[in-house]
């Protein structure tokens, strides 16, 4: 059976506590501020955007091409090593 990542989207509710001189500061310092430390959850809050749905591959296939070898491409780290003066394996400059 597939397996699948969803992101899954809610809404908790908690009180904090802000001194300010108006209710919009009061909301502002709310909203800037940290989350309230205890929250509820939002009842049928939950839901999913169909994009955030994506496959889970836990067994990816294995590709071969006809064209690549392991011989060519050592050939061409010893080309790109030539190039860039370095050794096999180790960073250009």
């Amino acid at each position: 059976m597939p397996k699948f990542r969803v992101k899954l989207y809610w809404e908790m509710c908690g009180e904090v506590e802000v001194d300010a001189a108006t209710a919009d500061e009061a909301q502002q310092k709310a909203i800037d501020g940290p989350l309230p430390e205890s929250a509820e959850y939002v009842s049928d809050s939950a839901n999913v955007d169909p994009i955030d749905v994506t496959q889970v591959i836990t067994d990816p296939p294995t590709v071969r091409h006809p064209l690549i070898t392991q011989e060519k491409l050592d050939g061409i780290r010893r080309i790109e090593a030539i190039a860039f003066q370095t050794q096999p394996g180790s960073c250009p400059p």
